[in-house]
């Protein structure tokens, strides 16, 4: 059997070499050893700027230690930074576009392309990437690179072969993702995002118990989703990023949506697991849209957002925008993180004795017992609870906690002991 190594600039892509994995598991095998592999898979990272030279000089230490005739196949986000004949340059390469890639991968490793098999994570969640590509009426945001890069938008899946796979699989937790999933399905015809029915497709499948969706773009989110997800019971978990709390800087970032929109979403999902994040230090931001968001988020008490500062990227519009001093820079990043780690501290500390509903994400067999992490409903933490090693729960099913304490502020992880039915 052959031997297949991934070499990555910055993001993993796990979900991507699991697909091209369960393509070629007949034919293939992965390796962590470069010299064992016949074929190495580089995915290189649009969001994170590389001198051509160090590029070059970076891919020959990697590869110089490469099996005499294995094949190097080239793609990811990053390929659009570099002039194409510095990549076709190296030896024995093959430059791979992003669009529609795993099935082009799957036809030079000379295997079939299986649609669907590849997303399983295990016998019982699912991971679905259902849109690639970012789709905003805005244009695009000045720090993203996704359509400065010219990626193009398309779904990657219908709704008819969403519900295929998760039904021939029996699939109990699923998650749906891409770059801007707001705009699944408006590329099949009538130009009218169609992630609302897709949702309530899926949850007409008896097997499926829960669903996660991610990155719901504050510029694209419409009604209809917006009504879907807060009456849908399935619907536990919601990813969509504020950015900011003061509409000026949503404007000078253009990223096509308002405060109010903001508000009406905390309102709307407040019984789901909010996924957020807040991006500090962007150029523009003064004294006075840096404490708009201060006070945005003391207001609504978000107390589970990461933190992210911004990075000056050459391949981006804001990078041609006036940048922040260095003191207001790290001033601002580093009083919202505090602000954020002290509600973060106060409300899992309110939780300590109190009972809580969850659902089991995983199940892990140590000696003599077993522990299983569960999803808290409604917030974004889990719970870690010691089992005696015969309890018969499974991956899916709900149950009631008591909280005795809080194992780790930053990862949102609780301990707790579950309530005897």
């Amino acid at each position: 059997m052959k031997k297949i190594f991934f070499l990555h600039d910055g993001c993993r892509h796990p979900d991507f070499f699991q697909q091209i994995m369960g393509c070629a598991k007949e034919k293939y095998a992965e390796t962590e050893i470069i010299s064992d592999a016949d074929v190495i898979i580089h995915f290189t990272c649009g969001f994170t700027k590389h001198n051509p030279f160090f590029f070059i000089s970076s891919l020959a230490l990697e590869y110089k230690t490469r099996k005499a005739g294995s094949t190097v196949i080239i793609t990811g986000c990053g390929i659009k930074m570099y002039e194409r004949e510095i990549l076709e340059k190296l030896e024995d390469a093959i430059v791979v576009e992003l669009p529609d890639f795993i099935p082009k991968i799957c036809s030079i490793l000379e295997v079939p392309f299986k649609k669907g098999e590849y997303y399983l994570n295990d016998a019982n969640t699912l991971t679905l990437h259902i849109v690639q590509g970012c789709l905003k009426k805005g244009g695009y945001c000045y720090f993203c690179k996704f359509n400065y890069l010219g990626i193009p938008f398309k779904s990657l899946l219908t709704i008819e072969e969403v519900v295929e796979i998760v039904s021939r699989y029996k699939i109990k937790i699923l998650t749906l993702t891409g770059p801007n999933t707001t705009s699944y399905g408006m590329d099949f015809g009538d130009h009218k995002p169609k992630l609302h029915l897709l949702i309530k497709e899926i949850s007409k499948i008896p097997s499926l118990k829960w669903i996660a969706v991610q990155s719901i773009a504050s510029s694209g989110i419409y009604q209809e989703l917006i009504d879907e997800i807060q009456r849908n019971e399935k619907v536990y978990s919601v990813n969509y990023y504020f950015q900011t709390g003061s509409q000026t800087m949503l404007n000078i970032m253009n990223i096509g949506s308002s405060i109010e929109t903001h508000e009406k979403v905390i309102k709307a999902f407040s019984d789901k697991v909010f996924v957020t994040g807040f991006l500090m230090s962007h150029p523009g931001e003064g004294e006075q849209e840096f404490r708009e968001t201060l006070e945005f988020i003391e207001k609504h008490n978000i107390w589970y957002t990461p933190v992210f500062v911004f990075i000056k990227s050459y391949d981006t519009p804001s990078a041609d925008f006036e940048q922040l001093s260095n003191s207001e820079f790290w001033r601002h990043y580093i009083l919202v993180k505090e602000k954020v780690s002290k509600l973060n501290h106060k409300f899992l500390d309110s939780l300590v004795g109190t009972k809580i509903s969850a659902f089991i994400l995983n199940i892990k067999s140590v000696p003599n017992r077993k522990i299983i992490y569960a999803q808290c409903l409604g917030i974004n933490a889990c719970c870690e609870c010691e089992l005696d090693i015969d309890a018969n729960y499974e991956i899916a099913d709900r149950v009631d906690i008591k909280v005795t304490g809080v194992k780790n502020y930053g990862d949102h992880l609780l301990s707790g002991k579950l309530e005897k039915e």
